[in-house]
């Protein structure tokens, strides 16, 4: 453990490392952390290259944005509707469809709601796209589904904005 989460007590922390080899790294795993990234890439020539951010950090960032989605989005439709279909539909949004029962009551009503016209229901449809990056072996499917991602996400900016 570090004394310290700023970059240059990481990248002291790599020059004070002496026999180790640092030439022959081929990925570095880690939270995403802007002072560790900056240490990274000062320490690192090819660290775009080598740097991977685990399953949790990235799962989390696309939960928040969604979340974010849906809060605006409800106060939104809450204040020209009464009926608003994320009325207690928060933690249904959270939950990765791979992961549970869908053909439960409760489950199927809200994936009625993932189907109509609604940002929320688009950025669902982003994290979900998103939770698939880590079931792929190489790095060409990664390649397209990541294209195929940034285009989704692109495209929800333009209709949120």
């Amino acid at each position: 453990m570090l004394d310290g989460r700023d970059a240059e007590t990481v990248k002291t922390w790599l020059k004070e490392q002496k026999t180790a080899d640092f030439s022959t790294v081929q990925s570095i795993s880690m939270d995403m952390s802007g002072s560790f990234i900056k240490a990274m890439r000062d320490s690192f020539e090819n660290a775009k290259d080598i740097i991977c951010f685990d399953r949790f950090h990235v799962s989390q960032l696309f939960n928040k944005a969604l979340d974010k989605v849906r809060r605006v989005e409800h106060m939104e439709l809450t204040s020209v509707s009464e009926k608003n279909p994320l009325v207690k539909s928060r933690w249904d949004w959270l939950i990765n469809s791979d992961r549970t029962d869908n053909r439960t009551g409760k489950r199927k009503n809200f994936l009625s709601i993932t189907k109509m016209h609604l940002k929320t229901a688009r950025a669902w449809k982003i994290k979900e796209t998103a939770s698939t990056l880590w079931d792929f072996a190489y790095k060409e499917w990664h390649v397209d589904l990541e294209i195929n991602l940034v285009s989704e996400q692109l495209l929800c900016f333009i209709w949120v904005v």
